[in-house]
């Protein structure tokens, strides 16, 4: 396991408790101020609907489409995207700010994609080519 996997194992598990800490939070104020039967009753019908929506057919259809949409924009390199949505963010600003024309801008942003794509393909095949080759 790397770094970046304990890291990221870490920060989902946080994130989860913090959540937690937070039902827990709203379920106790209301258990105080409106009486335990209808928080534990709306606490019970949450984990029901939770059981439900988690294991049905509908939530494998939704996992595959944003599993699809996500390998299609972010394909195998992830910082193509980044930078494609950063040259994006930035042509946004310009038009808003009405900093450049809009004749210049498209091919700056064009520009742009092309400089991110060149980079991304050229600081890779340095990768590749630092990389000891393996044997079998």
């Amino acid at each position: 396991m790397s770094a970046a996997d304990l890291g990221l194992i870490v920060s989902v598990f946080l994130a989860s408790a913090v959540e937690f800490v937070e039902a827990l939070t709203i379920v106790l104020a209301m258990g105080v101020t409106r009486g335990w039967r209808s928080a534990l009753a709306g606490t019970f019908a949450a984990l029901a609907a939770l059981v439900v929506v988690a294991g049905s057919p509908a939530m494998r259809l939704l996992r595959g489409f944003v599993r699809f949409w996500v390998d299609f924009i972010v394909g195998d390199d992830w910082r193509i995207a980044l930078g494609v949505a950063v040259v994006l963010a930035l042509g946004a600003v310009l038009v808003a700010l009405e900093a450049v024309d809009e004749a210049v801008l498209a091919p700056l942003v064009a520009a742009g994609i092309v400089a991110v794509a060149s980079f991304s393909i050229v600081s890779s095949a340095r990768r590749e080519r630092s990389r000891p080759l393996r044997n079998g």
